[in-house]
């Protein structure tokens, strides 16, 4: 696509014009400057910005809310070639749902969709990702965000974007791209899954060990069988609550009347024993009292024996009689209660009888609720055995297509070097007109990590100098400050001989692949000069490595501080003797540093790292050792050990005056 011309229906907005060929410039300047205003601001707002958005407008952006309502009944026309063929594409400020090309009427979407097909050969997989509107700020950046960063734009969302959509552009095999982008996205998706089981409740237990899965299903098979006959048998009787209170109320009845009749019982029982008992004394005993009586009395104080034994006979009489009726009133009751006690027990009978093989339907949905609990246990239990198979073997598939994937890759990168170096060159020779002095380039290599990158790809011109350092997530986000000055010291414990070669390249404390993948700096300087970026790491990166960012200021502190170890070898202090290894065979201690601490290839290295970073930073950084910014923290380190800050500067100014720069 070239640009040929920018119109409007306004007489006012003039008439932009691009180059055939070449470059076009577009000049603003105010015609008169304002009295006392800043000369290097007299530039801007005079439409620079407002004609790329313009451009974009013609060429199917989004809505611009800002354009309709500042500029009601403006029309804006581009015309451009695409081959050989010329179009023109005309929108409306009012209308801007459709676009017109050559005429033609069309959606904002259907005309990016056929512009994508006249600009460019999108693969069929390539999907949203690639597109006509999110390649095109590629060649027309729109925001000061754009230049930030050559390879990224306003319209990607991820690194997999940035990647894709550079290759595409260049020309390269993105099918790789897209593998390891979905094949990890694959990845993920599994390990998500499998974390999201491990947070059921129910499911926990088989993945902490506690419970076996397969014994564990056989158990809820064979509870839901028997729940299952249980309900297939249950009766539902709706009055079922009605008819056990009856039984209860007609069960209370029949107590109080069984407590009735043993009271009656307990009667006639008593009556009985009154009715067979007798006189104690004879009547010849009280002949003979009476006639001892008569001896001491006088006859006419005592009564005729034949009078008292009247009276009693009457008494006696009396009293049978009583107790013969009340002895047949009380089997009268009894009978009674007896009769009234067997309708009673016929009546509970029946109710209990009617209650034995039935339930009260709230008891059936109980009993349905807990088998369907139990179903729902044993399909979890069966999904969790099922999926997590089959999730294991994909991720197992999908290890294994990775790894052929990253081979793949190398042999793609093999059999292309040429083809690929010729395509990348174009930038490089593009960037020398600019800058004749400066190294740029484009580099692409296999990224092999665990990640959805399939390459490590860079643009870069003048090397790291122009690249910002890191940054802290605190307010206002300030950049780093510090640069730290560690020692990693490497014991030798008591083998004091091995000191001798300490600063040798071939000794394993110098080896570059030691180094590479420790966690603890930005940066290692071995003894002999070497340096090494642990996992391609750079001072853009926030890191943390002393007890104050990590236990004091936490999270806001990543990023201000930059960590430099420089690799110093130790020996073991001893007592008398003691001995220089512990129970465990380690070490006891290595407070004895080298002396001097550091070698001059190391403070030469050291300097460079530090004029580098505080070039970046566009001011000197503050030089701080590890043991200052940890003082009277529990746990802080004690080095840089040795250190001469006197020779450090020495280099450093050494290397300040290399490149035409006075040392003071």
């Amino acid at each position: 696509m070239r640009l040929i011309e920018l119109t409007s229906n306004r007489t006012t907005f003039k008439t932009v014009k691009f180059n055939r060929t070449g470059v076009s410039l577009v000049i603003g300047s105010r015609k008169d400057q304002l009295h006392g205003e800043d000369d290097s601001r007299s530039y801007n707002g005079v439409g620079k910005s407002l004609l790329i958005e313009i451009i974009h407008f013609c060429l199917g952006s989004s809505t611009n809310t800002s354009f309709r309502q500042h500029l009601p009944s403006w029309e804006f026309t581009l015309r451009f070639e695409i081959g050989q063929t010329a179009y023109s594409s005309s929108r409306s400020t009012d209308k801007q749902g459709t676009i017109s090309l050559n005429g033609q009427i069309l959606k904002v979407k259907a005309f990016n969709e056929l512009l994508g097909k006249l600009c460019f050969h999108f693969p069929d997989w390539g999907g949203s990702q690639l597109s006509f509107r999110s390649l095109l700020p590629r060649f027309i950046r729109r925001s000061k965000a754009d230049y930030n960063d050559p390879k990224i734009t306003s319209s990607d969302r991820e690194p997999y974007t940035v990647l894709l959509r550079n290759l595409f552009l260049l020309g390269i095999d993105i099918s790789l791209v897209e593998n390891k982008y979905s094949l990890r996205t694959r990845q993920s998706e599994l390990e998500l899954f499998e974390r999201n089981f491990k947070n059921d409740p129910f499911i926990r237990e088989y993945y902490t060990g506690s419970k076996d899965a397969s014994l564990q299903a056989k158990h809820l098979e064979e509870q839901i069988a028997r729940f299952e006959s249980d309900l297939a048998q249950f009766a539902v009787a709706e009055d079922y609550y009605q008819i056990e209170k009856e039984a209860n109320d007609l069960t209370g009845r029949l107590r109080a009347l069984k407590n009735k009749r043993a009271v009656v019982e307990n009667a006639l029982s008593n009556v009985q024993k009154s009715l067979e008992a007798r006189a104690d004394i004879p009547r010849e005993k009280v002949l003979a009292m009476y006639g001892e009586l008569q001896r001491a009395f006088r006859d006419e104080t005592l009564k005729h024996l034949q009078e008292v034994e009247a009276f009693h006979s009457q008494l006696l009489t009396n009293r049978i009689a009583r107790l013969g009726q009340e002895r047949m009133r009380l089997e009268t009751e009894k009978r009674n209660l007896e009769l009234e006690i067997h309708q009673l027990n016929q009546s509970v009978d029946a109710k209990l009888r009617y209650l034995s093989d039935k339930r009260a339907l709230d008891q059936y949905a109980a009993v349905s609720a807990q088998l369907s609990d139990l179903r729902a246990k044993f399909h979890k239990l069966q999904d969790y055995q099922h999926l997590l198979h089959k999730s294991r073997e994909d991720a197992a598939s999908i290890r294994i297509k990775l790894a052929e994937e990253n081979i793949k890759t190398n042999a793609y990168l093999d059999e292309t070097f040429y083809e690929t170096e010729s395509r990348l060159n174009v930038f490089s020779s593009l960037a020398k007109r600019f800058y004749p002095d400066a190294p740029a380039g484009i580099t692409l290599q296999n990224n092999i990590g665990d990640n959805k990158t399939r390459y490590d790809f860079d643009v870069r011109i003048g090397g790291l100098l122009d690249k910002p350092l890191s940054r802290s997530n605190a307010n206002g986000r300030p950049s780093a400050r510090y640069f730290v000055l560690h020692d990693t010291s490497d014991n030798v414990c008591a083998n004091i001989k091995r000191l001798a070669s300490a600063d040798l390249p071939t000794a394993p404390w110098n080896r570059v692949e030691r180094w590479k993948d420790y966690k603890q700096a930005h940066m290692f300087i071995t003894r002999d000069g070497k340096t090494v970026r642990p996992q391609e790491r750079d001072f853009s990166v926030p890191w943390r490595a002393t007890r104050l960012e990590n236990k004091v200021v936490g999270e806001r502190s990543k990023g201000i501080f930059l960590h430099v170890e420089s690799v110093q070898v130790r020996s073991v202090e001893l007592k008398p003797g003691q001995s220089p290894l512990n129970d465990k065979g380690k070490c006891i201690n290595d407070r004895i540093s080298q002396s001097p601490g550091f070698t001059d290839a190391q403070y030469d290295r050291l300097a460079l790292a530090y004029i580098n970073a505080s070039v970046r930073a566009g001011e000197w950084l503050v030089p701080a050792f590890h043991v200052a910014i940890d003082r009277n923290i529990g746990g802080g380190h004690d080095d840089p050990r040795n250190f001469d800050l006197s020779r450090w500067g020495t280099f450093i100014c050494h290397r300040l005056v290399a490149i035409g720069d006075s040392c003071s």
